[in-house]
């Protein structure tokens, strides 16, 4: 999916020197087998030590996943603050974004 097709929820970054983290805050009940996984976007600034959170004035630690694998079968949906639709993942990713944000389930 282009950057483009992503204008909703995101600005572009920086020419250089900045990344965009996915916070994952919190996964919604919403009924029977039934969630919603809430996140956010930010953009960070790098810099030789690590990234630094303009929000919280401090370094982030971080973890990185790809976006783009498993099957295209059974897709997930997350939702992000601020935007009105949930973005579609495939499953495997969204497994994996429970698992980070609950690592004792």
């Amino acid at each position: 999916m282009s950057e483009a097709q992503y204008n909703g929820f995101y600005k572009p970054l920086a020419k250089t020197g900045e990344i965009r983290l996915l916070y994952l805050e919190t996964l919604e009940e919403c009924g029977p087998d039934d969630y919603k996984l809430w996140c956010s976007i930010k953009h960070i600034k790098l810099s030789e030590k690590a990234p630094a959170d303009p929000d919280l004035n401090e370094r982030v630690r971080y973890e990185a996943l790809s976006y783009e694998w498993g099957s295209e079968e059974n897709p997930q949906h997350i939702w992000i603050r601020g935007h009105p639709n949930p973005v579609i993942i495939r499953e495997n990713l969204y497994i994996a974004l429970v698992a980070l944000l609950l690592p004792d389930a």
